[in-house]
Parts: structure tokens; C-alpha cells; sequence
């Protein structure tokens, strides 16, 4: 038996890549049926992948008991495809035998192929088999590498989420559309629009089975923003009948879930600006998933999907998809056995289908109780806490940073109850996160913590983190969001990055960090990001004091922060991230009398507010103010029936009732991009811009200055334009 080790599965990849590219055109291939050569390559692939990373085995250690072990245990337990998929199994893996042996890198293809025939039904048995699926397949869990981000949250499109589906259970029958009623209002799209998207998904599904980066090209994301009734191109694809009478292939329904985040999260910014038409798409989108599962056009797997899609695009899913969920997800659980035996192999398939991590396991448990009623979360998470496996109880203490209140309250209840069960990592979580708390629950955290320590419970220390080599920051856009990227050294030529976002009004809206990648990624991951906005290098100390003010934020709406910002500030060793408000005045007058003058100051008097009339002064800024304007169905509105035609007086009653109510905003905005400017020793333009953030907060009247109303000009074309 082979020993594990990264760079030997990084060679076997390589040769696999090989083999697959000559096994094509062998005549081992060619003697295989039509039917079954499209899944030859995903079928070796992933064989190949299992025996080594679950049974260390390279190709030349393989025999007769290995191969049966991966094929009656492994595969059936992860594999999630159709029945096509298992019965092309056999077949395949037999043709690759015999392959592989011509080429020399076995030796026993007779010895495997006669296993294979001995194998056949009962591989078939336990892929039928439910109880012997693996949890993902079960009830499809969130992806720790999830969410199609903005274009400021610095993810790299490679690892975007990858929801699970089973494609055997997109029911055939009639079309999402010919089920539905007549008078259905949903616009049919250009033919040639549909086309294209059909074309892009297979090139996404092509990635997503040669684990390649995702092309979502700009023209694409634009072809998806112009097109907003696409979504339900994709859902009717997600749901139909497929031509060859076959179910839609595994990677195919991928590639269109990807589709769907990505159109959704499009949306999404139309929502926050308050445009009727975006609010109509979501619900119809919606409603047409209710009456396709209702007509049973979608799987519960399906449906378990597109509210994940939903939910990572910041979009609440409506009252009644939650009830259709509720429903199946009950059904599915009156199923289940309710054997003390089968909970504990439920939770031990969690654990490892999370490979130990408490945070992927928590965001599971998030997601799973989020619409539970309070007596059944709390059931749940006491089956959790009472777990005899220390990982399941750090786990489920994690609780303290959901969404839901009353599931964070009802955690802290039962580890009160069971302070002394508590590990030492969990317990100096516990205190880590209790000012990322409401006032009111810390002295919950307070009372477990105490408890805890009167048992003996010892707190563990907080890690140095792994050393950090870059710190990036991206400007304010318009919506308000900033985006800062970590770097940090994970081993010798390999890397890890962290992606914070925080945005204006919400706090922490999104964290995410990588698997290990070289520095040819980190370098094409920069790149990419510095296309779409300003880009600079950031200290410890700024990067410190904006989170720790994007938590005071959030729990100014008591709202924590996202669960996955405390396992980043693990990685980093961040121990300073505390929720503290930030005295926007007082950091303006700090640059405005610490910065030297401006290299490009136009005039020999002194500076004072008189400049905010002068346009030459305040320019707009490429890169920092590209996005800056204001837009939103009630500017729509007002524009398309005001009768003021004068441009003047048309920006002046824009500057009043559009611009004068978010002064406060806009004020932080400015404010926030003069800081950011400062830290990256761009004084020129962190002076401008302190300078006009300081007249905002000061109540300068607007109309008499001049960048605001060169945004209110902008504004006025961005949203007249066809």
C-alpha cells in the first residue's frame, strides 16, 4: 500500500490527464457502446481519485480486494450520479484494465476485469441502497467555498460553489413551462440568447468535471445582468424532459446551479436599489419552483439546492418555498430510523464528509435547522451537544454565531447545561466571540464560560496563525462595499488566501478563504481584481481597525458577524478583531491636518471648503469613483415623469430629494475611500476626499459642491440611458 502524500497525487493527476487523452483513442474505447462513452472519462477519473485518496493505492498496488472495496463501498457512499453512471461502471473499468496493461502500468487487467463481473449487481444494490449514502448524498450540505461574490470579494472564479445535486432524481416528464398555466406572465427570451447559455453551461460543465477554473467571462456575467428571465431558462433545463431520454448529466446540473448563483447574485443589487422588476423576478422565480416541485418536475435535492443558491445570493426565500421545504424535509425525516445507532452514523458521516473541520460542520447544521420550528432546533442541537465526540461538540458551540437568534440562545442554554463538557478550544471561542455578540446574550457567554471553569474546563491558547505575506485592499465601490485580501504562506511555494468583504450599513457581508494555491494563482487572483477596482497594499493595524468597526456595525442591527470570520481570524492569529466604533470626523481632521499638501493642489491660498465648488478640484478619481452614483426604481420613476428639463434644475432636484437623504452615507463612503486612499500613501486623493467627507458630515449644502453634483449629473445619464 501506497503512503498519501500531495505531490504524489499531483503526479498521478498528471499521468491520469494522460492516460484519459490516449484511452480515447485506443481500440479498448472503441469496442466500448455509444451509450456508455461520454461517462468514461468521469467514471476513470473518479475511480482513480478514490483508490488513492481513500485507499492509497496507485495503480500498480491495485488488486482484486482493493478494486472491490472501492467499487461496493466507496463509490456507491460519495458518488452522486444516475443509475447510468453505476451500470457504465463496469464496462468502462474493464476496458481501462486492459488499457493500462498495454501501456505497461499493471499487470494483473484479467485478474481486475474478472473482480469487476463479480462486483456488477452488487455495486447496483448499494447505490440503491439509502442508507449507505454518504450525508452529502442524503441532504445536500453547504459548500465552505460558496457564493458567486460581487466583483469586489476578491474570490477566484475557480472555487466558486459547486451545488450537490443528484441528477437521477430530475424527474423526467413534462417542462418546467408546459406545465404551467397559460397566462403565465414570464417573457420567453431570444432563442439565440438561450443558446448561447445552453453553450456556456457545457463549457462550466467541462470544468466542473476536469476541475478547472469556471468560465464566467465578462460576457457572460453581462449576457446574464441584460437577461434577468434566463433563471427560468435554467430552471426549466433543471427540470425537463432531456431529448435523449437520459437524465441530465451531473455536471451539466452543476453548471446551470453556478448559472443560477451567479444570475441571483446579479439581482441582488437591483433588490438593494429597489427596483420593482427585480422584486418581481425573485418572486416569480420563486413561485415557479413551488408549482415545479409541486409537480414533482424537481427533486427535494434539487429544491435543497436552489434554496442554498438562494440564500448565497442574500435573498430570503419566501414564506412558502420554506413551507414546500419544511414539508419534504419532513417526510424525508419520518423516514429516517430514529435509533440512537443511526443518529451517531448520521453525525460520524457529517463529521467526515467535513473532514473534521467544526466550521464546515456548523455551517451544515446553519442551514440545516434554518427553518425548523424552536422545538425541534432544540432537540437537534441537544443531540449535538450530548455527542460522545469532542469535534461534534466543538462543532455544534459554533451555534453562538447563527443568524437566527433563537438558535444562538438555545445553544448557549445547552452548554450551560453541559459547561463541563466543554473542550479548551471551544471554550476559548466562546470568549473570543462574545463581544461579537448583542449586549444582551454576552451574559449567556459569560455564565458558560464561568461554569465551564469552576469544572476544570482549561482554555486553549489562540494560535500565531500562519504567517501573513500580502495584505490587500480594495477601494469603496458604489454600493458600498470594500473587499480586503490576505495572503498567507501555507507551506514552501504554497499559499492561502482570505477574503473579507464589509459593506456600509451591514458590517462582515462575506468571508471566505482558499485551499492552498501556488503563487502563479495568488498572482492571477490579484490581477483579476485589480481590473474592477484600485488596488493597494494595507497594514495589520488598518486591516485590524476596519473589521473591528464592520463588527460594530452589524451589531448595531444585532447582527454578528458570519461564522466563518472568526475560523479566518483562527488562520490569521487576529486576536484584535473587536467590535469599535469608528469617529468618521475625527479620522478626516487627522488627514486633513497630518497630510502634507497635495502635490496637485491647483491653487496658492489656502484650502478650505470654497474648493468644493471648484470641478477641476474634484475630479473623479479611475478606478475609485467609476461606480459612484445613485440609482434605484425611485429615480426611475421620478425620470421618466418629471417634466423639468433643464439640466440645472433637473440636478438640483436630484442633489434635494435623492442625494440629500443618504448624506450621511455618503459622507462614510467618501470618508471611508479617504482612509483607505491614506493608508496607501495616495495623500492626494485622501485629502480630497476627507475633505469633501468632512463638508457632507458638516451639513455643507450640496448643490454647492461641485463633485456631488457632478454625481448627480452622472446619475441622471446612467439612468436615462436605453
Amino acid at each position: 500500500m501506497s503512503s498519501y502524500s500531495d505531490e504524489a497525487y499531483d503526479e498521478l493527476h498528471a499521468t491520469m490527464q494522460g492516460w484519459l487523452r490516449d484511452f480515447n483513442e485506443s481500440d479498448a474505447f472503441a469496442a466500448l457502446d455509444e451509450a456508455i462513452k461520454p461517462d468514461s472519462s468521469l467514471v476513470i477519473s473518479l475511480f482513480v481519485d478514490l483508490m488513492y485518496t481513500y485507499h492509497e493505492r496507485l495503480p500498480a498496488k491495485w488488486s482484486a480486494a482493493s478494486v472491490e472495496q472501492c467499487c461496493i463501498e466507496t463509490i456507491p457512499h460519495k458518488a452522486m450520479a444516475g443509475e447510468g453512471f453505476f451500470l457504465s461502471v463496469n464496462p468502462v473499468l474493464k476496458a481501462f484494465f486492459v488499457f493500462l496493461e498495454e501501456q505497461g502500468a499493471i499487470k494483473n487487467a484479467r485478474v481486475l476485469a474478472r473482480t469487476m463481473d463479480k462486483l456488477a449487481k452488487k455495486m447496483v444494490a448499494q447505490v440503491e441502497n439509502r442508507s449507505h449514502w454518504d450525508i452529502a448524498k442524503q441532504a445536500p450540505a453547504s459548500n465552505a467555498e460558496h457564493t458567486v461574490a460581487s466583483t469586489a470579494s476578491m474570490k477566484p472564479r475557480s472555487s466558486e460553489w459547486v451545488p450537490r445535486v443528484k441528477p437521477e432524481e430530475l424527474d423526467e416528464g413534462l417542462s418546467l413551462f408546459e406545465a404551467m398555466d397559460d397566462d403565465s406572465t414570464i417573457p420567453d427570451n431570444d432563442p439565440k440568447v438561450v443558446q448561447y447559455l445552453n453553450r456556456q453551461a457545457k463549457r462550466i460543465a467541462k470544468a466542473v468535471e476536469s476541475n478547472k477554473k469556471l468560465p464566467l467571462d465578462d460576457k457572460l456575467i453581462q449576457m446574464l445582468d441584460e437577461h434577468p428571465y434566463l433563471l427560468f431558462d435554467m430552471l426549466d433545463e433543471l427540470s425537463e424532459e432531456r431529448d435523449d431520454g437520459g437524465s441530465l448529466p451531473p455536471s451539466l446540473a452543476m453548471a446551470y446551479l453556478i448559472l443560477v448563483s451567479t444570475q441571483l447574485q446579479q439581482i441582488r443589487a437591483y433588490l438593494e436599489a429597489g427596483y420593482d422588476w427585480a422584486v418581481s423576478v425573485v418572486a416569480e422565480f420563486q413561485e415557479a419552483v413551488i408549482e415545479a416541485v409541486s409537480l414533482e418536475l424537481i427533486s427535494p435535492s434539487v429544491l435543497e439546492s436552489l434554496l442554498h443558491v438562494l440564500e448565497d445570493a442574500g435573498i430570503d426565500p419566501m414564506p412558502e418555498l420554506i413551507k414546500v421545504h419544511d414539508q419534504l424535509l419532513a417526510a424525508y425525516v419520518a423516514e429516517m430510523d430514529p435509533s440512537e445507532e443511526s443518529v451517531q452514523g448520521l453525525i460520524e458521516e457529517l463529521l467526515e464528509h467535513h473532514e473534521g473541520n467544526p466550521f464546515g460542520v456548523c455551517e451544515t447544521l446553519i442551514h440545516t435547522t434554518r427553518s425548523m420550528d424552536m422545538e425541534s432546533q432544540d432537540m437537534a442541537i441537544g443531540t449535538f451537544i450530548n455527542s460522545t465526540l469532542p469535534e461534534v461538540r466543538d462543532a455544534v458551540s459554533l451555534l453562538v454565531l447563527s443568524p437566527n437568534v433563537h438558535t444562538r440562545r438555545s445553544v448557549l442554554l445547552w452548554l450551560h447545561s453541559n459547561a463541563e463538557n466543554l473542550t479548551p478550544t471551544a471554550l476559548r471561542r466562546l470568549i473570543v466571540v462574545r463581544n461579537w455578540l448583542p449586549k444582551d446574550e454576552r451574559k449567556q457567554v459569560d455564565e458558560v464560560t464561568r461554569k465551564a471553569r469552576r469544572k476544570g474546563v482549561q482554555c486553549a491558547q489562540w494560535s500565531a496563525g500562519n504567517p501573513v505575506t500580502q495584505r490587500i485592499a480594495t477601494t469603496v465601490d458604489g454600493a458600498g462595499a470594500q473587499a480586503f485580501l490576505v495572503i498567507t504562506q501555507y507551506e514552501k511555494k504554497w499559499f492561502r488566501a482570505v477574503s473579507l468583504l464589509i459593506k456600509q450599513g451591514k458590517g462582515v457581508a462575506d468571508v471566505w478563504h482558499s485551499e492552498p494555491m501556488p503563487q502563479s494563482e495568488v498572482d492571477r487572483l490579484i490581477r483579476e481584481n485589480a481590473q474592477v477596482s484600485l488596488v493597494g497594499k494595507v497594514s495589520e493595524a488598518f486591516l485590524n481597525r476596519l473589521v473591528s468597526y464592520a463588527i460594530e456595525v452589524g451589531l448595531q442591527q444585532n447582527t454578528p458577524p458570519p461564522l466563518q470570520l472568526l475560523e479566518v481570524a483562527e488562520l490569521l492569529g487576529a486576536q484584535k478583531w473587536v467590535p469599535v466604533p469608528l469617529d468618521l470626523a475625527a479620522r478626516m481632521d487627522e488627514i486633513l491636518t497630518s497630510a502634507e499638501t497635495p502635490s496637485d493642489q491647483l491653487f496658492d491660498e489656502e484650502i478650505d471648503l470654497d474648493l468644493l465648488m471648484n470641478a477641476n478640484y474634484f475630479r473623479p478619481v479611475k478606478g475609485v469613483t467609476d461606480s459612484w452614483f445613485v440609482e434605484g426604481q425611485a429615480l426611475m420613476d421620478f425620470l421618466n415623469h418629471t417634466r423639468i428639463r433643464k439640466q440645472e434644475r433637473l440636478v438640483d432636484r436630484v442633489l434635494k430629494d435623492f442625494v440629500e437623504p443618504q448624506r450621511a452615507w455618503w459622507a462614510e463612503k467618501v470618508g471611508m475611500t479617504a482612509l483607505v486612499m491614506a493608508e496607501q500613501g495616495k495623500q492626494a486623493i485622501a485629502y480630497r476626499c476627507a475633505l469633501l467627507s468632512k463638508a457632507l458630515l458638516e451639513g455643507y449644502p450640496l448643490h454647492k459642491i461641485a463633485f456631488m453634483r457632478y454625481v448627480a449629473e452622472r446619475s441622471c445619464d446612467w439612468m436615462s440611458a436605453p
